[in-house]
């Protein structure tokens, strides 16, 4: 009898001391859970959410460039390069130029982001890759003023610190014939900040390509850029991605907390 009560009682201290440290192990994961929550939190305020580039404050709201079209010169492209803002990833989520057409042009687009090789101003680069944005069918109409054209935001994540470009092109073969017939003899401008390059300007510089109706040329071939000539008047806004560290985090708190969930209704 005493040996039955002896083995009970050992029983009944060995479950004292699994729940004892059950108990220890899960406060300790709640207090750890509760650490990496903050610490994200903390993260989360500390770090810019969104950064912007925009040439616009150094741009007079008259100074231009142009013949953007097919014209006589076949300019059917322009565009400004730029490098991605350093840190995580990002998502552009939109980017906007100043665009003027003569009256009774007749504009029909696409705007394009890829990622760009050579370099950033002058002669040298071009587009390289698949298109990590492309926009719907856009139209503008001439009316003798500046018009600002918004697009994004771009589905992919651009690498920290890459060279990137956005440009917009009528040589897509049917805005190309569109163009052709209301543009050929009129021009099209675009807002241009000369040299030197304003602070916030993204990296790079204003890029055109003399590409007539061949697109595919924007990746196989050298843009025709021959030297500097500043930024395009424009502005663009990213969304800093989580870095993969802050992801971890976040999935080991919100795993913890949920385990902690768990044990506390199973105990009830």
């Amino acid at each position: 009898m005493m040996d039955n009560l002896e083995g009970l009682k050992s029983a009944r201290t060995a479950h004292r001391v699994v729940t004892l440290s059950l108990k220890v192990l899960m406060k300790r994961l709640l207090v750890a859970a509760l650490t990496a929550s903050a610490l994200l939190a903390g993260r989360a305020s500390a770090r810019a959410e969104f950064v912007s580039y925009d040439t616009t404050g150094a741009w007079n709201g008259s100074n231009s460039i142009s013949s953007f079209g097919a014209g006589t010169s076949n300019t059917a492209t322009y565009g400004e390069t730029f490098v991605a803002p350093s840190g995580g990833g990002s998502l552009l989520k939109d980017f906007s130029f100043h665009i003027k057409p003569s009256l009774g042009v007749h504009l029909q687009m696409h705007a394009y982001v890829y990622a760009w090789t050579g370099p950033l101003m002058g002669h040298g680069g071009r587009a390289t890759g698949s298109a990590l944005y492309t926009s719907p069918t856009v139209i503008l109409d001439g009316n003798g003023s500046f018009q600002t054209v918004t697009f994004g935001p771009t589905a992919d994540v651009l690498l920290p610190g890459q060279n990137y470009v956005a440009f917009l092109t009528v040589s897509n073969p049917d805005d190309y014939a569109k163009y052709q017939a209301t543009g050929v003899s009129s021009a099209t401008f675009f807002g241009l900040v000369a040299t030197p390059h304003p602070a916030g300007n993204g990296g790079g510089g204003f890029v055109y390509a003399n590409n007539t109706s061949d697109f595919a040329s924007l990746t196989s071939s050298t843009w025709t850029t021959v030297s500097d000539r500043g930024d395009l008047a424009w502005t663009a806004e990213f969304e800093v991605v989580p870095e993969p560290g802050t992801l971890m985090l976040s999935a080991f708190a919100a795993g913890t907390l949920g385990l902690v969930a768990l044990w506390r209704r199973r105990r009830d």
